[in-house]
């Protein structure tokens, strides 16, 4: 049975920008962004934290 590399065959055939390219996509699409956390999450995470100790 033959193995199956998946993407890693086709690297070679890919231009060097479109590695570049790939890569600055793949970093903005599985970046998490930092959000603000409201005062009612906040006070829901500080009881969680409490009941637990």
């Amino acid at each position: 049975m033959i193995k199956e590399r998946g993407s890693m065959k086709w690297t070679a055939m890919m231009l060097a920008e479109h590695l570049v390219e790939i890569r600055k996509w793949k970093e903005e699409q599985f970046y998490d962004k930092k959000r603000e956390l409201t005062e009612w999450e906040l006070e829901e995470i500080e009881q969680t934290i409490q009941l637990a100790f």
